[in-house]
């Protein structure tokens, strides 16, 4: 279940090429969602830098915490 969420939760954020890039261009203003779409092609080496650094560790800390806070308390061990 933790690897499910972790992967989820990667996922959603708001880096390109991740599911979560084209949620954040939807939401964006059409002028800045052309420039925010060029960021693409460099998606995968932020993600890379990320990991690297350990700051998507960080990044995923408190929302991994928190659903599987949600998640243990409907499972009742918590």
């Amino acid at each position: 279940i933790m690897i499910n969420l972790v992967l989820a939760l990667l996922n959603l954020l708001p880096i390109p090429p991740l599911d979560g890039s084209r949620i954040m261009a939807w939401l964006l203003p059409d002028a800045l969602a052309r420039y925010y779409v060029l960021l693409e092609k460099y998606g995968f080496y932020i993600l890379v830098i990320m990991m690297m650094t350990e700051s998507l560790s960080t990044v995923l800390g408190v929302p991994l915490g928190f659903v599987k806070g949600i998640f243990l308390s409907i499972a009742g061990l918590q």
